[in-house]
């Protein structure tokens, strides 16, 4: 059973998200296999134009993105904005592609000679938009002025193709270049696609035994009793859910932190400053030996020798990351400042007597101890 405020904000209409971001991730896989196949030829015109709109739906996708965190606490206004990023890239698109749309024909031009990406004929001078043409074989036929058919975009002084396919320069390298292009470009529209997907399918809910955590089609579950610290961090506009075996980490949007506030209660966590809950009985003992921390639980000894400690973080919870342990104490037995000194104290000691040095921050405005081993650094 799903308790109250699992997952409260309203859905965004995700057909229309899945359209408006999916459309040029296909668009864009088509333009790729058009560049390698028919770019020589008078059948890229369309693809061409086409272009129009991917060239201004990366920077709508890219402002839908942008916005994929607001949009899920205003879903509404998303679906608006969605919406008229959409007509906008159609309107000037349209547009742009009217500007450059002319009727394909079939002529016939003397070639006088060449530019970067120009033919100058007997009529006029052509623009060559997309294209690469050889460049020997032009000026043979220049030297040689004879007439050559070509397909032309009627009124819009564009030269589409040759009918000779010889006349085509389009080089391996080419190729390679255009297809790292369009990899890049099909790269950037999928990942803005799997962002906001990944953003508007994740979320978590309060069971009765577990606190769970969805995104894509998987979840994690985090029973209650296997909880240990929770913290909501404004600072980072993050949020973290700690056991003995995993840290998980999410977003710090508004209903997150109210659904964590109650599954802190539901853990048995105690409150402390600075959006931090932990569990206030966590081990059966902790004591800190002659060469180790010895920690016990359920008739488990673990021993953390000093000599493998690397550092201690203390923030109101103690951290301690070891060569192979990297234990979290909660305890309000042990997380307090005079067992913080003692243990301190024991590993600057164990660490003095074997020549290694250490490094040690406190700040009382933050609230926060650091002690290092020079080993952290190796």
């Amino acid at each position: 059973m799903i308790a109250e405020g699992s997952n409260r904000h309203e859905k965004v209409d995700g057909h229309l998200v899945g359209f408006f971001l999916g459309t040029p991730v296909v668009g864009t896989f088509i333009l790729i296999i058009a560049y390698q196949l028919v770019l020589d030829g008078v059948r890229f015109y369309p693809f061409w134009l086409g272009e129009s709109y991917l060239y201004l739906w990366f920077p709508a996708a890219a402002i839908a993105t942008m916005t994929t965190h607001w949009g899920k606490r205003h879903p509404k206004g998303y679906s608006a904005l969605t919406i008229t990023l959409f007509v906008l890239v159609f309107v000037l698109g349209t547009a742009d592609i009217m500007r450059q749309y002319g009727p394909v024909v079939k002529g016939t031009v003397i070639l006088k000679g060449y530019t970067a990406d120009s033919l100058v004929t007997d009529r006029q001078m052509y623009r060559v938009p997309y294209f690469p043409f050889d460049q020997e074989r032009v000026l043979q036929a220049v030297r040689e002025g004879r007439a050559e058919p070509v397909y032309l975009a009627q009124d819009e002084g564009m030269i589409l193709a040759f009918a000779d396919p010889a006349y085509t320069g389009y080089t391996w390298t080419d190729r390679m270049v255009y297809l790292t292009v369009g990899l890049t470009a099909l790269g950037a529209f999928a990942g803005y696609f799997a962002y906001v997907l990944s953003v508007w399918t994740r979320y978590v809910q309060i069971t009765d035994e577990a606190l769970v955590f969805h995104r894509w089609r998987s979840f994690t579950l985090l029973p209650y009793k296997e909880i240990i610290h929770i913290r909501i961090d404004e600072n980072q506009n993050r949020v973290s859910v700690e056991t003995e075996e995993v840290v998980h980490h999410w977003t710090a949007e508004p209903e997150v932190k109210e659904q964590l506030r109650q599954a802190a209660k539901k853990a048995g966590l105690i409150a402390h400053a600075q959006g931090r809950y932990s569990r206030p009985q966590q081990y059966r003992e902790i004591r800190l030996a002659e060469d180790a921390v010895v920690i016990m639980e359920d008739g488990e000894e673990t021993r953390i020798p000093y000599l493998d400690v690397r550092e201690v973080y203390w923030d109101g919870a103690v951290r301690i990351t070891a060569s192979d342990e990297d234990v979290l104490i909660t305890d309000e037995r042990y997380v307090h400042r005079d067992w913080l000194e003692e243990l301190t104290k024991r590993l600057k000691q164990a660490w003095q007597e074997r020549g290694i040095g250490h490094t040690m921050e406190v700040s009382l405005e933050e609230g926060y101890v650091w002690l290092a081993s020079e080993w952290i650094w190796e």
